[in-house]
């Protein structure tokens, strides 16, 4: 029996722990899917033939993409396979027409054959250094390329449709927020962020500024200032709003205040 999936917000509901052969197949209708943290298997022609699905996420925990799993997919772009991944199986992902870009998260896993054949005419493997089984300039047949030191930032780029070497400073769709930013804020950069920024807070002589501070890596740093020229963290205090916010306020002694967030990490 075939199963309607797409009214469920995740797609597949977290008590699966295997997705069986042909569960989905041919399926229309079905544009994304998120594959739950309780599937370690995805089973033969499970998804194969989805003209529709164009965005897949598949969970770190699942070890087996088994045979034709994907097959004749033609609107996906882009995958990753995680790392736990032990098995690709014979054509996977063939007849991804559209497919131009597969990221390995991890060490190479044991390829059946075929199993990127007849991509985009522009496909290629991405693969982190330090990880075994890889290859460049070609790997298995296929175009690859080495992205250097795995890193969370290239994960996140990656984990949200930017290239995996983009500059952070960069602004890349032009709305004013840089991906250094949408990334410390836990904002998605292929959405309009100019109107997602934090807002200010306006209560009893204070201002405060509500935001997520909780990407690894990151420092988050509050300034002030009176003329949008001079910024100074003098006089701005934070506290913990909850696991993942901070508040910043300070006291308003004039008639123009304005603070700001000022971020920094480590990465490329």
């Amino acid at each position: 029996m075939r199963t309607n999936i797409h009214h469920s917000p995740n797609g597949i509901p977290p008590s699966v722990t295997s997705i069986g052969s042909g569960a989905f197949a041919g399926c229309l209708g079905i544009p994304q899917i998120v594959i739950p943290p309780g599937v370690l298997q995805i089973g033969s022609s499970a998804f194969s033939n989805c003209a529709s699905l164009s965005n897949v996420t598949i969970s770190p925990n699942v070890g087996d993409i088994s045979d034709f799993a994907f097959q004749g997919c033609s609107g996906i772009t882009s995958i990753t396979i995680p790392a736990n991944v032990q098995h690709l199986g014979i054509m996977a992902f063939r007849n991804c027409g559209s497919l131009a870009s597969a990221y390995f998260m991890g060490a190479s896993p044991y390829m059946e054959v075929s199993v990127f054949d007849n991509a985009a005419p522009e496909f290629t493997v991405y693969y982190f250094s330090g990880f075994s089984g890889f290859s460049s300039p070609l790997w298995r047949g296929y175009p690859a390329v080495g992205m250097g030191d795995k890193t969370l930032e290239k994960i996140w780029l990656i984990d949200h449709e930017q290239p995996h070497d983009s500059s952070l400073i960069a602004d890349s769709d032009g709305d004013g927020v840089s991906l250094l930013l949408a990334y410390a804020l836990g904002l998605d950069p292929r959405n309009n962020l100019s109107g997602s920024l934090p807002k200010p807070i306006i209560a009893s002589g204070q201002i405060h500024l509500d935001f997520f501070a909780a990407t690894p890596g990151v420092t988050y740093r509050v300034e002030s200032s009176t003329n949008l020229n001079n910024w100074t963290t003098q006089g701005v205090t934070t506290s913990t709003l909850d696991a993942n916010h901070l508040r910043a306020s300070a006291n308003r002694s004039g008639s123009s205040l304005y603070l700001r967030i000022a971020v920094s990490t480590g990465g490329p």
